[in-house]
């Protein structure tokens, strides 16, 4: 799994989360790039161009909320990924995107219905996907 195909990934999640009520506000947006600065200021994985891979959230969110993308379609192309990289997820990675979707739902004067309905959709996947591969600890991918 690249490391820079992840975090675009990640990056497709947040603007579902973001955009699932049919607009982005500019509180999600702030709470979006302080998730990034400072929640994954510390990872040291970069691309073959020496960018930090955290900026593939940027570029993902960015390019979907310019394309005015359909968050469904975000949302699933995130849930395929998770499923043709189970092997090289650690339980550490799946809190953090757990985390990370509740931080920036609650942005904008709280968690809606629409982002309750796709937060519970995230955690009853990802507690699935968890349950399959045993994972109760962080593990080494």
């Amino acid at each position: 799994m690249k490391w820079s195909t992840l975090y675009g990934e990640w990056g497709k999640l947040l603007y579902a989360v973001a955009n699932c009520d049919g607009s982005i506000r500019e509180s999600e947006k702030d709470a979006f790039k302080q998730l990034i600065d400072n929640e994954l200021a510390d990872v040291q994985q970069r691309d073959e161009f020496g960018m930090p891979v955290p900026s593939y959230m940027y570029a993902a969110f960015d390019y979907l909320e310019a394309e005015i993308v359909d968050p469904s379609d975000a949302l699933e192309s995130f849930f395929l990924f998770i499923d043709r990289h189970q092997s090289s997820l650690t339980d550490e990675m799946i809190v953090k995107l757990i985390k990370s979707a509740d931080h920036l739902s609650a942005a904008y004067r709280g968690i809606n219905s629409s982002e309750h309905h796709l937060l519970q959709e995230l955690r009853q996947k990802l507690t699935k996907f968890r349950q399959q591969h045993h994972l109760t600890k962080t593990t080494s991918s």
